[in-house]
């Protein structure tokens, strides 16, 4: 069973990331499609999927608390490079598969050492890690693009 986000709109379309689930472990793939609808025509340098995961940082400088949000996995899947598209009935529809690296379980997961492990980060600064997935067209020669990011969940 497929699962949709709603879309974002744009003036020359709108991306849609469909999935056939919203929550993974570490070493699984993240599966789906994207999904282009082509409201007017242009021409796109590239577009891709990108998997990231940030992950909030805190610290106490000179008496003072921080916060700063630090990237700690990021890859891009290529989709398309200098592509003319056109307007079309149907969405253009692109597969992807990115594999979430073995070495990033979040350790507030669950169980009495995963609580443990989440309060020693909070006291140490170190937050959860956020999960995310964006899908990007760059529309040559406009500063609008035609995105959409939803938040995963890896476990």
């Amino acid at each position: 069973m497929w699962v949709c986000m709603s879309l974002f709109h744009s003036k020359k379309g709108s991306v849609e990331i469909v999935l056939d689930k919203y929550n993974f472990a570490a070493g699984e793939s993240v599966s789906g499609k994207i999904k282009l609808n082509v409201k007017s025509p242009f021409v796109s340098k590239y577009s891709f999927v990108r998997l990231f995961a940030q992950q909030k940082v805190r610290r106490y400088v000179n008496g003072k608390m921080q916060t700063s949000m630090s990237t700690v996995f990021d890859y891009k899947y290529p989709l398309e490079e200098n592509k003319q598209f056109s307007v079309t009935e149907e969405p253009l529809e692109y597969s992807f598969d990115i594999k979430i690296p073995n070495n990033f379980n979040n350790p507030a997961s669950g169980g009495v050492v995963g609580k443990v492990v989440n309060v020693i980060n909070q006291m140490s600064g170190v937050g959860t890690i956020n999960w995310y997935l964006i899908a990007k067209v760059n529309v040559k020669g406009s500063i609008f693009n035609i995105k959409k990011k939803i938040k995963i969940n890896v476990v």
